[in-house]
């Protein structure tokens, strides 16, 4: 308001100017309306990917693998009747295949679901995590698990324990990594994973992505900022790198989506 006086300077009058912001806020109500539909549906898609993971590797565990356990056992009772180290080399080498393709479906059923997640929770199913992924990757993984005996809903588990196989594989696959170091903590109401590695490190303005797809570090950043959470990438070439994954243990309607570090 801006007040006017005439000539005697007495107040005469204001004139001020209004505007109306009805259809502002309508606005804003309408897309946070928006928002928070495509955050039930994006969990809703969530849950029932998980669902489908457990569907397909119960059937591969019943179809597949069961098929080719059998296939072993008569592998072997048909190698003790031809004379054990006497059969033909050709049968050896079928077992050997067939012991592949056995090993390789249980890996397929892992990577589905993880029974270990549902029967001894979160953390026996890091811990054997890095017991895996170590070995093949050649890295040294070292994990630590401190977040009491409280309960971690399923979803935020199963995120959480997605999140960090990714990204060991990340490292594994892109960082010329000799060390992990793997850590799941419990700050106030959140859990908090972190991933470290003694890598190459690189600039993160640039944004890198596994090539043959996968979970990736952009999936990661937008299933946490659907749970209400965020991603933090820290990295300087030559000094590794640190991912840290915040998610809160409730369920929270904002979304919140962080990135960026420090660069060398």
């Amino acid at each position: 308001m801006t007040p006017l006086f005439d000539a005697h300077g007495e107040l005469t009058h204001y004139i001020g100017v209004q505007e109306d912001v009805t259809h502002l806020r309508r606005e804003q109500a309408r897309v946070l309306r928006y928002q928070r539909q495509l955050q039930a549906l994006a969990q809703r898609l969530i849950r029932t990917e998980a669902a489908e993971r457990k569907k397909f590797a119960g059937e591969v565990h019943d179809q597949v693998g069961q098929t080719l356990a059998l296939c072993r056992m008569q592998l072997a009772e048909l190698t003790r009747e031809l004379g054990g180290p006497a059969a033909p080399p050709a049968l050896g080498a079928v077992c050997r295949l067939v012991e592949s393709a056995l090993q390789e479906a249980r890996g397929l059923m892992a990577e589905l679901s993880t029974p270990l997640l549902r029967e001894l929770g979160l953390a026996a199913a890091l811990q054997n995590l890095g017991e895996q992924l170590g070995p093949r990757y050649g890295l040294a993984v070292t994990v630590c698990v401190e977040i009491g005996r409280k309960p971690v809903g399923a979803e935020v588990a199963e995120l959480v324990f997605r999140s960090a196989r990714e990204l060991v594989i990340n490292v594994g696959k892109h960082a010329a990594a000799k060390a992990v170091e793997l850590s799941l903590v419990r700050e106030g109401g959140e859990l908090v994973l972190s991933v470290r590695d003694d890598g190459r490190g690189f600039r993160t303005r640039r944004q890198v992505e596994p090539s043959d797809g996968g979970f990736g570090l952009l999936s990661i950043r937008e299933r946490a900022g659907y749970h209400g959470g965020g991603l933090t990438v820290t990295s300087r070439l030559g000094k590794g790198t640190r991912v840290v994954l915040r998610l809160p243990l409730a369920a929270q309607r904002r979304r919140r989506v962080t990135g960026g570090g420090t660069e060398g």
